[in-house]
């Protein structure tokens, strides 16, 4: 990445299970950012200027370079993918435009646009056609799948099945009028997603309401409960005695929305070969509430797993100290400069000095 928010010249190379450290404003959100505006952009749901709007060139950069940059490389077991996108501004910044857009698997050409001229390949890497094209759209989304581009097609399948999201439990609905089987970033459409999922993948719903009771003592299950033409999400709970309260969705906190989303996300996707972005899953959870759902997480993560791939991103203690995560990245950033990472290399109990945790490391300044 290139040019985008504090991220100049920015490479980063992910394993298979990964966790983001580091201060607010140090980059963290901007690479999930990334992902999921190139997501929108390759699958043709976004135009260049929406997702990639001038307001994110890097500031500083505005009196020399007017391109912005993305590079991604998505090893799949039948090829490492390899996607270039090359966007330039006008003059006045108001106006941008694809200056190269390129596609490649390994060392065979797949596509290939430049200034609006577009070279479409064939999957043996012939040349198949030549044609003009918007430059304000993805190339790569606007063609459809041909017996000599299953290849590419491949490509896009893949980039549909990275999940990034923010949970964000204050604006996630209790009420939906359809199904829907894709998340929205903050997971404000969890209701319509949640009856997409009772009907896809019951298995999910059982597990969860298996899994859930651990960290949310008394959960029963959820309900949508139809009202009119919206279905409203219900929460039922079972009290010591045995009785059965019910709860509108809307009125269970903040922290017990997360819980119930967190668990339901990691469940609902598993066994897809997903790759699951989240951003904060920990917001408003204690330690002891976020601890079976840990646990849960790592055991279904890496290749060959349930997920292919896992970055989390967090500020809460005890998702830094759990080491199962693997060796943690650290971002850092000076005031009105680019962004760095580097590889937390823990010791036991901390870093640097043994006789603290690494989260106890970071509240005392030792981790820079």
């Amino acid at each position: 990445m290139d040019n985008f928010r504090t991220l100049v010249n920015f490479e980063l190379k992910l394993d298979p299970t990964n966790l983001f450290l580091g201060n607010n404003g140090s980059g963290k959100s901007s690479v999930f950012d990334v992902l999921r505006r190139l997501q929108g952009f390759i699958s043709g749901e976004t135009r260049l200027a929406e997702a990639f709007p001038s307001s994110d060139f890097t500031s500083w950069s505005k009196g020399g370079s007017n391109t912005q940059t993305f590079e991604l490389d998505l090893e799949t077991e039948a090829a490492l993918f390899t996607y270039r996108l090359v966007i330039e501004f006008a003059g006045d910044w108001g106006k941008s435009k694809v200056k190269e857009e390129k596609l490649k698997a390994g060392d065979t050409e797949l596509f290939l646009s430049r200034d609006g001229e577009a070279r479409i390949f064939k999957d043996d890497g012939q040349l198949g056609t030549v044609l003009q094209f918007d430059w304000t759209q993805s190339g790569v989304g606007l063609l459809q799948e041909r017996r000599e581009n299953k290849k590419l097609a491949m490509f896009k399948a893949h980039i549909q099945n990275v999940i990034v999201v923010r949970p964000t439990p204050a604006l996630m609905l209790s009420e939906s009028r359809d199904e829907e089987n894709c998340l929205s970033l903050h997971m404000e459409n969890f209701a319509a997603w949640y009856r997409y999922l009772t009907l896809e993948n019951m298995s999910a719903i059982q597990q969860m309401n298996g899994e859930l009771p651990e960290s949310m003592p008394g959960f029963e299950n959820l309900n949508s409960m139809l009202a009119g033409e919206r279905r409203i999400l219900k929460a039922n709970f079972q009290t010591a005695d045995g009785k059965t309260h019910t709860y509108s969705f809307a009125h269970i906190s903040d922290g017990q929305k997360m819980l119930v989303a967190i668990y339901a996300l990691l469940l609902g996707t598993k066994g897809k070969n997903a790759c699951l972005f989240i951003d904060e899953p920990d917001n408003c959870i204690s330690i002891r509430e976020i601890q079976p759902w840990l646990r849960l997480f790592v055991d279904s993560c890496g290749k060959g797993q349930d997920w292919e791939q896992v970055v989390l991103i967090s500020h809460h203690p005890e998702v830094i100290d759990y080491s199962s995560l693997g060796i943690p990245v650290w971002f850092d950033r000076e005031p009105e400069s680019h962004t760095r990472t580097g590889r937390i290399k823990q010791q036991q109990g901390g870093v640097g000095d043994p006789a603290l945790s690494l989260s106890q490391s970071i509240a005392r300044g030792l981790v820079q």
